[in-house]
């Protein structure tokens, strides 16, 4: 918390998951964030977002930020449409797994049906994103397969959560 500069934009990257610790230290660093009017962007972890111990005003007053696997905009007209149909087709709301099941389906329907089945070597040239998931795939070796690095980096705005720029 010394470390921090007057009239200079902070950033604090905490990748903890400990609830008790988290609390604690974002406390602290909230209340220092207010005795010096500090600008304070935090990096943290998707966890905290369910901790019910921990006051939203730290998070919000903070610039909170997190990478996420998935994220659904609720703001988007694809979204909005994909869910008018789902309720009119199964009359109840969409869970994740029925977003993660239609960008699974999606996205590799569109590579099998542009590139047959060796769709597999053009993973690493064809980054999607689908209602939820983001797909980003590199190799993990040479004798490997791919790995989906497609990531979202959230934040809190207003107490609500967006997509960071």
């Amino acid at each position: 918390l010394n470390s921090l500069v007057k009239e200079k934009v902070n950033v604090v990257i905490l990748p903890y998951n400990n609830q008790s610790y988290v609390t604690d230290f974002l406390s602290k660093l909230y209340k220092t964030h207010l005795d010096r009017k500090d600008s304070i962007i935090i990096i943290g972890m998707n966890a905290w977002t369910a901790y019910d111990n921990l006051d939203p005003e730290y998070l919000n007053g903070m610039t909170f930020h997190y990478p996420a696997n998935s994220f659904v905009n609720y703001k988007d007209t694809t979204t909005i449409r994909f869910i008018h149909q789902y309720r009119t087709a199964f009359k109840t709301e969409p869970t994740d797994y029925v977003y993660d099941g239609y960008d699974i389906t999606w996205y590799y329907a569109q590579l099998l049906t542009n590139n047959g089945v060796r769709f597999s070597s053009v993973l690493p040239t064809n980054a999607g994103e689908g209602l939820n998931m983001r797909f980003r795939y590199v190799a993990s070796g040479v004798d490997s397969g791919f790995e989906n690095l497609g990531v979202y980096i959230l934040r809190y705005k207003d107490y609500t959560i967006i997509k960071a720029n």
